[in-house]
């Protein structure tokens, strides 16, 4: 195999830096979607490394383009927080602890759990309505890995309760919004 020799200063375009990355409290806003939505989606903050090209969405940027079919989130929880109960369309989802205590919840009402301890993993397929929650008494971080076709990456689905709540709290405008970058909210319905 013929290898290439990467040069250090093209190779820092290569890295990030974690302290550079915009987390998405602060990204989600700047598109346009209020903090309260952000809030009812997601954890306190993700901080969107790496993506495929082209695949940001309103509540986040990545900050590296990375490979087709894959991104890396790293998720800040708060002690009780997590995301609203999600499914993604046709990419599987990999939880590993970095640091704290989470319960992963799944099925269309979040019936199932198990806990996960620092450096324990999960990996949940496409189709399955899961979150996750730091059950510490800390602040706990958790890296998502996002793996499939790179069309699908943030393609998500919430379940229907959480779409009436984004409706509640922001309008039909920043729903619109969401639901025209993929974000639908029909997660566990048979239609």
């Amino acid at each position: 195999m013929q290898t290439i020799d990467i040069q250090p200063d093209a190779m820092e375009e290569r890295i990030v830096r974690f302290g550079a990355v915009q987390p998405s409290s602060r990204s989600a806003e700047e598109r346009g979607v209020p903090a309260v939505v952000g809030n009812l989606l997601i954890p306190r903050a993700l901080y969107p490394i790496m993506g495929p090209a082209g695949s940001d969405s309103p509540v986040f940027k990545f900050a590296l383009d990375g490979p087709d079919g894959i991104s890396m989130t790293v998720c800040e929880v708060a002690p009780n927080d997590g995301p609203a109960l999600h499914a993604h369309h046709s990419t599987d989802e990999v939880f590993f602890v970095l640091e704290g205590r989470f319960r992963i919840e799944w099925g269309d009402q979040g019936q199932h759990a198990v806990e996960l301890d620092r450096f324990d993993t999960i990996a949940v397929p496409p189709k399955v309505v899961r979150r996750f929650e730091n059950i510490g008494t800390d602040t706990a971080y958790l890296l998502a890995l996002v793996c499939g076709g790179a069309e699908s990456i943030t393609e998500v689905e919430y379940t229907p309760e959480v779409g009436e709540a984004v409706t509640n709290e922001a309008g039909d405008e920043v729903r619109g919004l969401l639901e025209a970058a993929g974000v639908g909210f029909n997660a566990g319905r048979d239609d």
